[in-house]
């Protein structure tokens, strides 16, 4: 998912009373699309993520500290 649609979708989020379904569907009228560009489960991902980051880039996955220092 783009940067710019992240943002759009975290602004909608807010402004419509946190709502996955409500923003989903906003996003569609917004930009006149009849399917989904995306899942319900990518709203839900994307809204904790910005809440605990602070940020609408991926998380900082874990992993194996390096050998070689």
């Amino acid at each position: 998912m783009e940067i710019s649609t992240r943002i759009k979708i975290v602004q909608i989020y807010y402004q419509l009373n946190r709502s996955e379904i409500v923003t989903l569907r906003e996003y569609k009228n917004r930009h006149s699309m009849k399917n989904n560009p995306f899942k319900l489960s990518g709203i839900r991902k994307k809204i904790p993520a910005f809440e605990n980051i602070g940020s609408i880039h991926n998380m900082p996955r874990g992993s194996r500290p390096s050998l070689i220092s």
